[in-house]
């Protein structure tokens, strides 16, 4: 089996790849938006553990971001891992998730989840999993 270097070098699988929800018997669906990408209308359907806080659901989803190659890449601009900008670029505690409309536009009567529990997140909104 071959890996490419690509694969072997993103930063969040060590934290991040254990995230998944596949064959977990309390898992859940939930689809991400990144602000960067463009076009912007493309979610990443993502299937992860009930369990799993926010953080963690960034992480994953940043993993699967690098792991699928989507662009631009995350450490894009950055001249590598002494640069200032990758603690927030290529680090889940330099993203936030937001709840947004089914087209991805952020809506901004709900606040930013807080790195709790996601099921706790999502209950707090009125969104029950």
């Amino acid at each position: 089996m071959l890996v490419s270097s690509d694969a072997s070098s993103n930063p969040f699988a060590e934290t991040y790849a254990a995230i998944s929800g596949r064959g977990q018997p309390a898992s859940t669906n939930v689809q991400v938006f990144f602000p960067h990408k463009h076009p912007m209308g493309k979610a990443m359907d993502l299937n992860v553990r009930m369990d799993a806080t926010v953080e963690e659901v960034i992480g994953f989803a940043l993993w699967t971001y690098w792991k699928e190659g989507w662009l631009p890449k995350l450490n894009e601009g950055l001249s590598g891992e002494d640069d200032p900008k990758w603690e927030i670029k290529v680090s889940a505690v330099g993203w936030v998730m937001r709840i947004a409309e089914e087209d991805g536009e952020v809506d901004d009567d709900f606040p930013r989840m807080s790195f709790a529990p996601l099921q706790n997140g999502l209950a707090n909104f009125g969104f029950f999993i």
